[in-house]
């Protein structure tokens, strides 16, 4: 009990916690005020982003409509993308297999360099993954389709 008494006295606690904990809290306010701003244009830059895409998308399935000779070379590049995603998979598949037996063997400067090279492949995958993704909507859109009766 005497240990908090003497604590109570001390200065140290109180700059420690009354004045410290003060300052903390009135840089705060100014921080809630540029944060709220921050996530305001960045709410606001997402939205217009997602118009952007929207009407991009919409021109996209109004070019097919008018001519539907397109919905071949769209399929052809659907085919292609996701032959580039197994291609992508096998090679992150065949770099764990370099990456496990480098770390077996101790060997971890290689098995970092595969972690790179895997690093980035997996980045090159997700970039067809997004835009095989955006094939297959606007394709899935024109012929009147779902994703999981995909005709294209």
């Amino acid at each position: 009990m005497n240990e908090i008494t003497e604590l109570l006295k001390s200065p140290v606690f109180w700059f420690a916690s009354v004045i410290i904990s003060f300052l903390i809290s009135f840089f705060a306010s100014f921080a809630k005020d540029w944060t709220s701003n921050w996530f305001e244009s960045r709410r606001i830059k997402k939205i217009n982003e997602a118009k952007v895409r929207q009407k991009n998308f919409d021109l996209k399935v109004e070019k097919i409509k008018n001519d539907m000779s397109l919905v071949s070379i769209y399929q052809n590049n659907i085919i292609y993308q996701k032959i580039r995603q197994v291609f992508y998979l096998t090679i992150i598949l065949i770099l764990m297999i370099f990456i496990i037996t480098n770390v077996r063997n101790n060997n971890y400067d290689l098995a970092s360099i595969f972690v790179i090279l895997g690093s980035f492949t997996y980045w090159q995958n997700t970039r067809v993954s997004k835009y095989l993704y955006e094939l297959t909507a606007v394709i899935n859109e024109v012929l009147d389709d779902d994703e999981y009766h995909f005709r294209g």
